[in-house]
């Protein structure tokens, strides 16, 4: 049995809906997982201590205020004990950060980017430039918010790390259900036209044989008979034999 275009239809729109759902939801998975991978791979500075950093190469880094962090990634001797999660707004420590030859590296302030999962928060609250490979050291005041700061490359950000995945999943998201919900409306509003089949010639009706009639006129009249004229009269005289 086939099944009619409106319900085709019904059945397509609903697919994009699931599947644009589905699909975004993964994808929002997926981002969550590179921004986690991201955040666990900077470099812890604890309130409190004097952190040295060890850069390979030049560039642009930045310094998180991290309010969520798991406990495996807090390591030091001025690390908090245990996880941290702190809730609320929190106050970034003074800091002052130095070359090998003890020359202070200006700090830019910029606290615009931020990320946030089950497992990693944290904000950006500046950024610094390096020349070149060397060693850092990073002073950190001592903070009683149970927060701790954190550096990192700035092109490998959490924030920046899940950005085209979030793009994507959010397409998805909203495309697939906008598609599905128009091609299920459209579908009802769609009138399926009658499909064209053979040419339906009328058959001619079935001849009738007819008798012939000939033209009706007035009887042919029948020939009259031509007048024979009388034998002449017998002549008298005398030469006429004798009777």
């Amino acid at each position: 049995m086939q099944r009619s275009p409106r319900r085709r239809i019904f059945w397509f729109g609903l697919a994009a809906i699931v599947g644009g759902l589905a699909g975004g939801g993964a994808l929002g998975l997926a981002a969550q997982r590179r921004t986690d991978d991201a955040a666990s791979r900077l470099a812890i500075a604890p309130p409190g201590c004097i952190t040295t950093l060890d850069v390979s190469h030049g560039g642009t880094y930045s310094v998180y205020l991290v309010t969520r962090a798991p406990s495996a990634e807090l390591t030091g001797p001025c690390a908090p004990a245990g996880s941290i999660d702190h809730h609320g707004s929190a106050e970034t420590p003074a800091m002052r950060l130095t070359d090998a030859t003890g020359s202070e590296i200006f700090l830019v302030g910029a606290g615009s980017e931020h990320y946030s999962t089950d497992t990693h928060a944290g904000r950006r609250v500046a950024t610094f430039q390096v020349d070149g490979a060397g060693t850092l050291s990073l002073q950190v005041a001592r903070s009683a918010d149970g927060i701790v700061l954190a550096v990192g490359e700035r092109a490998h950000a959490p924030a920046r790390a899940a950005l085209p995945i979030l793009l994507v999943g959010g397409g998805l998201a909203v495309g697939g259900p906008v598609i599905g919900l128009g091609m299920m409306i459209g579908g009802r509003r769609r009138k399926v036209r009658p499909q064209a089949g053979p040419l339906m010639v009328p058959a001619a009706p079935p001849s009738v044989a007819r008798p012939a009639i000939s033209p009706v006129g007035p009887p042919p009249s029948a020939p009259r008979p031509t007048p024979v004229p009388p034998p002449p009269p017998r002549a008298s005289g005398w030469g006429d034999p004798p009777g």
